[in-house]
């Protein structure tokens, strides 16, 4: 029998960020987007690891990521918002996010951060992405 299911869960946990997303998520609050680079093998990515997931090594900075980056591939979803997913020059991984432009992204277009003008430390205070310049 079909038929609709309505039914709330209450969820009364939290799940703590960790040292790599809190780094992240203090960066989105100040408007900066952080990423990982291994000291070992020198490889970086974005959003920030705290252990290289490519030589294993705990030996990890953090460092500031230029806003601008490249979509990789996009889609269209619900209402029409379409999400697109970019990478950054230099880093490996990405971010998936809104697309704020007029009609389709194309892969390869540049494109940069628009950020919230009030951040609270979420993905969020990423708005979304826009043309680059």
């Amino acid at each position: 029998m079909a038929g609709e299911f309505r039914h709330s869960i209450e969820n009364p946990y939290e799940y703590p960020a960790g040292f790599a997303l809190s780094v992240f998520l203090e960066g989105l609050r100040n408007g900066v987007l952080r990423g990982s680079r291994c000291r070992a093998c020198s490889r970086s990515y974005v959003p920030p690891f705290a252990f290289c997931p490519h030589c294993i090594d705990g030996k990890v900075e953090h460092v500031e990521v230029t806003n601008e980056g490249r979509v990789v591939t996009w889609t269209r979803y619900g209402g029409g918002e379409v999400l697109a997913f970019v990478s950054f020059d230099g880093f490996g991984g990405g971010l998936l996010h809104r697309y704020l432009g007029e009609g389709d992204p194309r892969e390869g277009m540049r494109v940069r951060v628009r950020f919230r003008q009030k951040r609270v430390g979420s993905i969020l205070d990423i708005e979304g992405f826009e043309p680059a310049p």
